[in-house]
């Protein structure tokens, strides 16, 4: 006789102070969003029959119960808000309360079974960190430059100031996130060998190291979709409508459009390939993005097979 074990889905709606759980077959649970609150949720799930956690990304909120979780081992898996929108569209429910949220999610676990969330790797956690950091001072550089354009007098002498503090803390940032890479020989080897394509350097590398820790254990084609550069049809009948790329992780996406800016000027084998679409009559932008998805194809094979040489 083969015994299967039942799974119980517990929906979680996530807000800043609180925690609406929904344990099918038990009243409605409110709890804090707080180390106390989730010892009283941990209580609540405690004689239910293999409890799996489902709750959104909602602004970080959701980190504090999924790390518990972790610690924990207790399976939980954070789907994106919008995937369960429109499940709710899909199922005729227009109806959105935290209460009714919560149980929602659980239905959602129930008819989808999403991925359990796996324990990060904890230095590539800490790179992620150190490379959002770098991103702040990227932009704040940058929005401090473009105001400084048309700036005068006390204002252009205050923005002068900030743009020297925020250069040294991005100095700061470079030689931590260097630091950092170099003190783990895991990271170390994989930034190198992703820098043998020409056209990707030390941020790139790791952003990638950072923002796509399956580049390398996954197919090209699944790797090209989390990084956002796998154009998606959309076809009708007749109608053959415009591919157009979407969703993936933008902190990925934004730094392989520049570096393939670079590898479409410096790269021969990606120079090529780049003015043969653009001879053919493709805009440059999506030859920009093709050229994105032959990076992140190789890439994704340099790091998979260490016996594979470029050309």
């Amino acid at each position: 006789m083969n015994h299967h074990t039942i799974t119980t889905h517990v929906g979680i709606d996530v807000s800043k102070a609180r925690l609406d759980v929904h344990i099918p077959g038990q009243p409605h649970l409110q709890v804090a969003n707080s180390t106390g609150g989730l010892e009283d949720l941990f209580a609540a799930i405690a004689g239910v029959a293999s409890p799996h956690l489902v709750c959104e990304s909602t602004a970080g909120y959701q980190k504090l119960l999924a790390g518990a979780c972790l610690r924990r081992g207790v399976p939980v898996s954070v789907v994106q808000p919008a995937r369960v929108r429109y499940f709710a569209l899909a199922a005729g429910m227009l109806a959105k309360t935290d209460r009714i949220d919560a149980r929602l999610l659980s239905t959602y676990g129930a008819t989808l079974t999403p991925p359990v969330m796996v324990e990060p790797d904890s230095e590539a956690v800490a790179l992620r960190q150190m490379m959002e950091a770098r991103r702040v001072m990227v932009d704040l550089v940058t929005d401090t430059n473009n105001r400084l354009e048309h700036a005068e007098g006390f204002l252009r002498q205050m923005l002068l100031k900030l743009l020297r503090s925020t250069q040294r803390l991005l100095d700061q940032a470079d030689a931590r996130i260097a630091s950092h890479v170099a003190s783990s020989a895991r990271l170390a080897g994989k930034a190198a060998r992703l820098c043998e394509l020409k056209g990707v350097g030390p941020v790139v590398a790791h952003t990638l190291l950072a923002f796509l820790p399956e580049l390398g254990t996954l197919p090209d084609k699944t790797v090209g979709c989390l990084a956002g550069v796998v154009p998606h049809p959309k076809d009708s009948g007749n109608s053959c409508g415009r591919r157009r790329i979407r969703g993936g992780r933008k902190e990925v996406r934004h730094v392989l459009y520049m570096g393939a800016l670079s590898a479409a000027r410096s790269n021969p084998v990606l120079k090529a390939f780049y003015d043969r679409l653009v001879a053919a009559g493709k805009p440059a932008k999506v030859a920009i993005v093709a050229v994105m998805r032959r990076m992140i194809s190789v890439l994704n094979k340099l790091l998979a097979n260490p016996d594979f040489v470029l050309a």
